[in-house]
C-alpha cells in the first residue's frame, strides 16, 4: 500500500502547475476522527518524502489526575477512586520546538507542562508535582516545570513528553503538523492518497475556515460548568461527585421532551432553541416518545462512537451541556433524518450540530458559545455570554 502512495505521490508532484508553487509556505495541522489510523500513518510517511518535511506527530487523550501536591502539603485531592478528568498533549520536545519555542520545548525535558486556565483551577503552580492515573491502570507522579498561556500548547490542559507518554501506556496518535510546506501540494496529496477519509486538514487559506461546529476544549467546559471528580464503574457510566452535581444539575418539564435533567447554564439556551423550532413549524420533528427512551442532556459516561482507545475521556453529556434528539434515527456516522433548518436553529443558540463532523453524529447537540446574533430576540440578548472564553456572564434562567 505505502509503494503505491509513493507513485501516485510523485506523479502529483510532476504534474502540479507552476502556479501552485506559488502559494505560500505555511504550517498545516492533518487530524482525524478517532486518532489517525495506520492507513493515515502510513500516508504521511509518504507525504513526508515528497514534501521534504518530517510531520511532528502528536498524541491527545483524557486522563485522570488524582491529586496535586507541594512537597509534604496536598494542595488538591479528591475521595478514594475519585479523579478529575484532564486533557493532554504528548510531543518530542525537540521535533516539536518550531512549534512551541525554546522555553516549553525545554520545559518538556523537565517535567509536565500545565495551562495557566487548569493551574488556576487547583492553584497549582511550577514545583508542584501532579500525581495521575495511566492508561493501564499504574499511579505515577511527575514535577510541573512550567505553567504557560493556554494558547501557547493549543488549549490542552497538560503538555508531556513521548517518555511520559510510554510511561502512561499512551499510544494514540491524534494529529500531525508539518510547517514550511506547500498548502496546494498538501491538499492534493491528501486527497489522492486518503481520498473519503474522515481526514481534517487545518491551515491557512480559503479552503480551511474556520470549522463551524467546533466544541469547547476540556478546561474551557471547566470554567463555565464547573470541575467535577468522578469514579468508574464497571460499565461505562460514571459517578460524579455530589457537591458538584447538586449544584449545577437540574430537572425541567419542557413541552416536546417532557421531563429530563440538563446543566442549570445550558437550560436557557434549550428553552429558547425549542421556542424558535415551535414558532417556525420545526418542532413536530422531535419524536418526544424517543427522546425520553435514548436521548436526553445528562447522562454520566465515558463517550462512546468511533474515537476507540481513549482512555479515559469523558461525553459532554456528563457535565449535562448536550442533548440527543432522536437517537434512534439518528445514529452515530449515518445521515441525519433532521432538517438542515432544524439544526441550524440549534446552532443559532449556540449548539454544535454534531451532524457537520467528519464521522457524523446527527442526534448530538453540544453547546459550544454565544448565540450567533445577539439581537434575534430579547431573550437572546438577556443570555448572550462574554466573548472570553474566561469571563462568562451567567445567563437568565428562562426565556419565558
Amino acid at each position: 500500500m505505502l509503494g503505491s502512495f509513493a507513485v501516485l505521490a510523485w506523479a502529483l508532484l510532476f504534474a502540479l502547475p507552476a502556479s501552485a508553487w506559488e502559494n505560500d509556505l505555511a504550517e498545516v495541522t492533518i487530524s482525524e476522527s478517532g486518532g489517525l489510523s495506520d492507513r493515515t500513518l502510513a500516508a504521511l510517511d509518504t507525504m513526508s518524502v515528497v514534501l521534504g518535511v518530517e510531520p511532528t506527530v502528536m498524541q491527545s487523550g483524557t486522563i485522570r489526575m488524582l491529586a496535586v501536591s507541594r512537597g509534604d502539603a496536598t494542595v488538591q485531592s479528591f475521595a478514594p477512586g475519585f479523579a478529575v478528568p484532564m486533557s493532554f498533549t504528548a510531543v518530542d520536545p525537540v521535533g516539536s520546538a518550531p512549534l512551541l519555542g525554546l522555553d516549553i520545548s525545554g520545559a518538556l525535558a523537565r517535567g509536565l507542562v500545565m495551562s495557566e486556565a487548569t493551574a488556576a483551577l487547583r492553584g497549582a503552580q511550577p514545583g508542584d508535582e501532579v500525581t495521575l492515573e495511566a492508561w493501564n491502570g499504574t499511579i505515577h507522579t511527575f514535577p510541573i516545570s512550567a505553567v504557560v498561556p493556554d494558547g501557547a500548547i493549543g488549549w490542552t490542559e497538560l503538555l508531556f513528553g513521548m517518555d511520559v507518554a510510554t510511561t502512561l501506556g499512551i499510544d494514540r496518535p491524534s494529529r500531525a503538523v508539518m510547517w514550511g510546506v506547500n498548502t496546494t501540494l498538501v491538499d492534493l496529496l491528501t486527497s489522492a492518497v486518503l481520498g473519503d477519509a474522515p481526514v481534517r486538514v487545518s491551515g491557512p487559506g480559503s479552503e480551511r475556515e474556520p470549522f463551524m461546529d467546533w466544541v469547547l476544549p476540556l478546561v474551557q467546559v471547566k470554567q463555565r460548568f464547573g470541575e467535577f471528580s468522578f469514579a468508574e464503574t464497571n460499565t461505562d457510566s460514571i459517578e460524579t461527585d455530589d457537591v458538584w452535581f447538586e449544584a449545577n444539575i437540574v430537572t425541567v418539564v419542557l413541552p416536546r421532551l417532557g421531563q429530563f435533567r440538563c446543566h442549570r447554564l445550558v437550560m436557557p439556551y434549550i428553552e429558547g432553541a425549542l421556542a424558535e423550532l415551535e414558532a417556525s413549524g420545526l418542532a413536530d420533528q422531535v419524536d418526544s416518545e424517543d427522546f425520553q427512551l435514548a436521548g436526553g442532556c445528562y447522562n454520566a459516561r465515558l463517550a462512546r462512537g468511533g474515537d476507540l482507545d481513549r482512555g479515559f475521556a469523558l461525553s459532554r453529556h456528563s457535565w449535562g451541556i448536550a442533548i440527543d434528539f432522536n437517537p434512534s434515527t439518528n445514529g452515530f456516522g449515518a445521515e441525519t433524518t433532521l432538517s438542515e433548518h432544524f439544526g441550524n436553529v440549534l446552532r443559532d443558540w449556540g449548539f454544535a450540530w454534531g451532524a457537520g463532523w467528519r464521522i457524523p453524529d446527527g442526534m448530538h447537540f453540544e453547546w459550544h458559545g454565544e448565540p450567533v446574533d445577539r439581537d434575534r430576540s430579547d431573550c437572546a440578548a438577556r443570555l448572550a455570554l462574554s466573548a472570553s472564553p474566561s469571563e462568562f456572564g451567567e445567563p437568565a434562567r428562562t426565556c419565558s
